[in-house]
């Protein structure tokens, strides 16, 4: 659904572009070195502002399941900023982009939270990403909640680092296999020492 959204406010920044370039040409046709006035972007502001208005467009479709007090969409926005890996939060009800200064827990977040504990804003973004896939699975093993898991797939994972040249990447393969089975070796410690507090 953002996709469309997106290209729609693409084409119009490059619309806005092509109408300026032309209006120059036609102002100075004898003089093409005549400086060009500042040229419109598509920037991380436009994209948020889009992924505002897909959301806002979705509370007016769905607005019977919004209704209710507990139905909530919850989105995690990361991106690079010049040099600066920024992330920022977005839920459907304030619409709002919020930076996020170091972590924050999406979903049925109380769940979980016991496990921000083992979080310090000096971990890898591997040590981080082994702690949110601990955080899964010890919730969807121990049957906490249903609607938290991943069953037979495997998590998805982006790293967002910091520096000049550096893109953000899906972590596949045999690399998020190594944090998975990681995680999952931590999740079976951690649910034997649970488990062991009451002899089961």
């Amino acid at each position: 659904m953002l996709p469309p959204i997106v290209s729609k406010s693409f084409g119009w920044v490059n619309y806005q572009k092509q109408h300026l370039v032309s209006q120059h040409e036609r102002e100075f046709p004898d003089n093409p070195k005549a400086t060009l006035p500042p040229m419109p972007e598509y920037t991380y502001d436009n994209f948020k502002q889009d992924c505002v208005e897909l959301l806002t467009q979705m509370k007016e479709r769905y607005s019977v399941a919004f209704q209710y007090e507990d139905f909530i969409v919850q989105i995690l926005i990361g991106m690079k900023e010049g040099e600066h890996a920024k992330l920022y939060y977005l839920d459907s009800k304030n619409c709002l982009p919020v930076p996020v200064p170091e972590a924050v827990l999406i979903g049925q977040s109380q769940l979980g939270e016991w496990l921000r504990k083992g979080w310090n804003p000096n971990m890898t973004m591997q040590q981080t990403a082994q702690l949110g896939i601990l955080a899964i699975k010890y919730i969807e093993e121990e049957g906490i909640s249903k609607e938290i898991g991943v069953g037979n797939y495997t998590p998805q994972v982006w790293y967002i680092a910091e520096g000049d040249n550096i893109q953000p990447r899906e972590i596949l393969d045999a690399e998020l296999q190594t944090l998975v089975t990681n995680a999952d070796q931590k999740c079976k410690s951690l649910r034997r020492k649970v488990h062991s507090l009451f002899g089961t």
